[in-house]
């Protein structure tokens, strides 16, 4: 399954849309800050959060992206687009309140020293591209004992 959380009204075609919004194009109403989110253990392929995550409480983050980490399969791809901390279209929203840069994905991955602060459940960073006032990330799950 590929998942797209927040999706709004901008789904991929073929995807399967999780948002807390009951609108068109939404399959899952649910939201997506209540654990766990209705899906099982690694049954998501491909996961895409579009201007979703700048709207986590950053005491948030850690717990959002565990279950990010629990949903997806072992190998699967998590896609997130969002503004670059700091840009103008991050910070023009009121709603905006968690802030990252490509750096900020290092606590996520093993490979990375700021990984051992937190120690999240384990994901490679494939590429995290600060495109002008906009942030694209490609993680990668990692298998839990990494």
């Amino acid at each position: 399954m590929r998942l797209d959380i927040g999706c709004g009204t901008h789904k991929p075609k073929g995807w399967v849309g999780m948002d807390r919004q009951e609108i068109e194009g939404v399959d899952v109403v649910h939201d997506w800050h209540d654990y766990p989110w209705p899906f099982e253990d690694g049954e998501v392929e491909v996961l895409r959060a579009s201007h979703v995550m700048e709207h986590i409480c950053p005491l948030r983050v850690m717990d959002w992206m565990s279950e990010a980490w629990r949903v997806l399969a072992e190998g699967g791809k998590f896609l997130v687009s969002m503004p670059l901390a700091f840009s103008r279209g991050d910070a023009q929203d009121p709603t905006h309140c968690g802030h990252f840069n490509a750096i900020t994905w290092s606590y996520f991955d093993p490979e990375h020293e700021l990984y051992n602060i937190y120690k999240p459940p384990p994901w490679q960073i494939k590429s995290a591209v600060e495109n002008g006032p906009n942030l694209d990330v490609v993680l990668v799950k990692r298998a839990k004992g990494y």
